[in-house]
């Protein structure tokens, strides 16, 4: 009861945000807003459903839990739901790799003086719900992937400046201090080159793609992109 239902906005943005299969250990994971009355906020959370191979097929509803809370629970959400990030995946070692948006608050006066570390950020979560922030210093951390146990995160950016991060533990990619891109203001703001300040990125697109999910892909049906990265994008053209 207390997941947002996206019908109830205008916002296209809000509802379920990412979603794996975890075959191995038969549960079933999805990345949701949670409804916080008490704290007058909402909180991008992970909700868990034990998931029996044998009932996949069935039209029986899933009975899910909260398995992992944020911690970062947004005034600005509402509005902002385009930059929460909410991406999911698993490393070959079961631990879940999730992405937290900035919900646009450092673009916000009313949120310069909240704690960078809040917003924007990168997550290691074990299978009993544990977690350690592994990277900070993302505006909309839309895209991810996994390559042979490196994470892949792709971040849209300001007004250009989106971008392609090989993840380091312990890193800061910059946002909202540096950025390739421009405000939307066209006002030069940001600090350009990230190092050594910073991670700088592993490429950047300028003008602006706008940035969405990250695929590797290793089949052989189309040999000419075979183990290749491919990130979808959201612009017309680009």
């Amino acid at each position: 009861k207390d997941i947002i239902d996206a019908q109830k906005y205008e916002n296209e943005s809000t509802g379920v945000r990412g979603s794996f299969l975890d075959n191995k250990n038969g549960y079933i994971y999805v990345s949701a807003y949670m409804n916080k009355e008490v704290k007058k906020c909402k909180e991008l959370s992970i909700l868990r459903a034990d998931l029996v191979p044998a009932e996949i097929n069935t039209t029986e509803e899933l009975e899910f839990e909260v398995f992992f809370e944020s911690g970062i629970c947004s005034e600005f959400a509402e509005d902002n739901m385009w930059a929460a990030g909410g991406r999911l995946s698993q490393l070959a070692t079961g631990e879940i790799i999730f992405t937290v948006g900035s919900y646009a608050a450092a673009e916000l006066d009313s949120a310069t003086k909240q704690p960078r570390i809040q917003y924007g950020a990168v997550f290691l979560i074990d299978r009993d719900g544990t977690s350690e922030m592994l990277a900070e210093g993302f505006r909309n951390p839309n895209g991810l992937t996994i390559i042979d146990q490196e994470i892949y995160v792709a971040d849209s950016g300001p007004d250009g400046g989106d971008e392609i991060n090989i993840i380091k533990a312990g890193a800061d990619y910059g946002w909202p201090l540096a950025s390739y891109g421009l405000s939307y203001s066209k006002e030069d703001r940001y600090l350009v080159r990230h190092a050594p300040q910073f991670e700088e990125p592993l490429v950047f697109f300028r003008p602006s793609v706008a940035t969405s999910q990250l695929v590797y892909y290793e089949h052989e049906n189309l040999p000419r992109w075979k183990s290749s990265l491919i990130m979808g994008t959201l612009r017309q053209k680009s």
